[in-house]
């Protein structure tokens, strides 16, 4: 679902010389999991957009950006394009290879709504799919994601070498540190951020961080489009 204010709030932002346009999405549904899935996104968008606003484009939404006819003809569309489980992304990249600039949009009149991945298994199987289009992210983004995957591992370490107290000192300055992403981006968003799900978020991001990585590690397939990809 869209605003009324979808389709001039991207167009405003079209430019001369811009190639896509992506507004902001924010998964919803009814259970605890998809409201916790909602917070994942907004936070992720919210340092997508830091990041994008220092000129490094990181990735678009193909469930919400607009490409100029020029920006897509000039990529000779997605015939021309190489195949891809993560299409916009691809399409994303090769505007930005024909030399167009972007916009990357965090305003509640750009704000898309979507239903959250409805089980585990299904999330399990979407971000499968993102992290095999990992590869056409830059060198330094594929780092930092790294080094957040390794986090609770090295809180883990920390615990051991300097005590649970220590490490239980991090993990909640990483909590309020999150806390305050959250409340900054749902805020921006025109919306209220639902803090008190903080800590079940932590729950949700240790269990999606381990079976990701048993995910990638194991030659396990997921379904996309009707067709199964490893």
């Amino acid at each position: 679902a869209v605003p009324r204010t979808w389709v001039p709030g991207l167009l405003a932002h079209a430019a001369p010389g811009v190639g896509t346009v992506t507004g902001l999405t924010l998964v919803e549904g009814p259970r605890l999991f998809h409201q916790v899935q909602g917070l994942d996104w907004l936070m992720s968008l919210g340092l997508v957009q830091v990041v994008s606003d220092q000129g490094r484009p990181v990735t678009a939404m193909g469930n919400n950006m607009l490409v100029t006819r020029a920006a897509y003809e000039a990529t000779g569309g997605y015939e021309r394009l190489p195949f891809s489980v993560t299409e916009d992304f691809e399409l994303f990249l090769a505007t930005l290879r024909q030399g167009f600039g972007y916009r990357i949009l965090f305003r509640p009149e750009v704000l898309a709504s979507s239903l959250a991945m409805p089980t585990l298994g299904s999330l399990l199987q979407q971000r499968r799919r993102w992290t095999r289009g990992l590869t056409g992210l830059p060198g330094w983004l594929r780092v930092g994601l790294l080094y957040y995957a390794g986090f609770y591992p090295a809180l883990l370490a920390l615990g051991w070498l300097a005590g649970p107290g220590v490490a239980g000192l991090v993990w909640l300055a990483k909590m309020l540190l999150q806390g305050t992403l959250a409340h900054f981006c749902f805020r921006r968003a025109g919306r209220r951020a639902p803090l008190r799900l903080m800590p079940l978020f932590e729950l949700y991001t240790v269990v999606l961080t381990f079976a990701l990585t048993v995910y990638r590690l194991l030659p396990l397939s997921f379904e996309w489009k009707g067709r199964r990809y490893t």
